[in-house]
């Protein structure tokens, strides 16, 4: 997320063709297109991405899940108290998110590939937040637009 995070403050992410230099903005990954050009080589002190690969860092939350007021509570824990305490289950968690990664090259040749996540991607209700690495992206094909 950190990465992310100075990616957008370096103005090297556009929301619908405008650069963005604004943290917190809300994108809806069904109707928004969020761009990020890569450099001509791998530079990762930079949060560069070149023609070899790199990484692709996003974070995603559901919001408006449950509501909870409590005059007891004396401080926010992100471990699944809240989750837990208004008896949420883990199917009335579960949603997916699909979205589309473009790549062009220098030719002017562009290739696209559709993602779609299953999230949360494990036990939420016990850890409180999830995170996942994805290294293998063979089952994901790049068609040539």
């Amino acid at each position: 997320r950190r990465k992310s995070e100075a990616l957008i403050v370096q103005g090297k992410i556009k929301v619908n063709g405008k650069i963005v230099t604004e943290l917190g903005i809300k994108v809806n990954l069904e109707k928004d297109k969020i761009e990020y050009n890569v450099a001509s080589k791998n530079n990762i002190k930079k949060l560069e991405l070149g023609p070899d690969g790199g990484i692709l860092s996003f974070s995603s939350c559901s919001t408006n899940v449950a509501y909870y007021i409590s005059n007891e509570d004396t401080e926010m824990k992100y471990d699944a108290t809240l989750l837990n305490k208004v008896g949420i289950s883990e199917e009335q968690l579960k949603y997916q998110i699909n979205f589309d990664i473009i790549v062009e090259m220098e030719s002017n040749k562009k290739y696209k590939a559709t993602i779609t996540l299953d999230l949360p991607l494990s036990n939420l209700l016990s850890e409180g937040t999830v995170q996942d690495e994805k290294t293998d992206f063979s089952n994901i094909i790049f068609k040539r637009l």
